[in-house]
């Protein structure tokens, strides 16, 4: 516990104060060193996020991206799933570059991809959610649901009107399928996509 609260406030320090790029790299090298362990939930994952939102903005981008990486593999040593909902992680990782850190096909892609498939029973209910059927992952029934509400069209009115997507909801959702859809292709799961959706998607 004394470890998860320093750690906790390291991570803090790390986004609450400017930084060089050297520094937070080394720093986030050497969290992925710490073993596994469910040092933190949710509260983990926002500081995480808030250190590369925040204090990584104007850093070199090759620094940068390997930092990225790091924390990446640091949420995933040390987050207690069942403290956190997919939402949670979702959100995290839609704050990791995908041209930087996270491009599909890479190792620490196919890491995570083992990772979210290893721990697809533990993690902690959406509050809005129903029984995931045994025979379905938990993945894919949160990505059903997760795609389902982007394609609802907000009804807005007046001049302020805006029948566009949110970028940033939108890049949300494409890597959360993407996931899910490699997930499946790995191992073999009962996914969210028939055989021809899956196989247009791996094309």
């Amino acid at each position: 516990e004394f470890k998860g609260d320093f750690l906790m406030k390291l991570i803090k320090s790390m986004a609450a104060k400017h930084w060089c790029a050297v520094p937070i790299l080394f720093i986030s090298q050497a969290l992925v060193h710490i073993p596994s362990r469910k040092t933190w939930g949710v509260e983990g994952l926002h500081a995480l996020r808030e250190v590369i939102r925040c204090t990584m903005t104007n850093h070199q981008v090759l620094l940068r991206g390997a930092a990225q990486c790091y924390l990446l593999q640091t949420a995933m040593h040390l987050t207690n799933v069942e403290k956190v909902t997919l939402s949670d992680i979702s959100n995290f990782l839609a704050s990791i570059r995908t041209e930087e850190a996270l491009s599909r096909g890479t190792k620490l892609w196919m890491e995570l991809c083992k990772w979210l498939h290893s721990n697809d029973r533990n993690f902690r209910n959406e509050e809005d959610a129903t029984e995931v059927c045994l025979k379905r992952s938990a993945l894919s029934v949160y990505i059903l649901n997760l795609v389902e509400q982007y394609l609802k069209v907000p009804a807005t009115e007046g001049e302020n009107a805006s029948f566009m997507p949110d970028w940033f909801e939108a890049q949300l959702v494409a890597r959360m399928i993407l996931l899910a859809a490699d997930i499946e292709e790995q191992y073999s799961t009962e996914g969210v996509f028939d055989s021809g959706d899956h196989k247009s998607l791996s094309a």
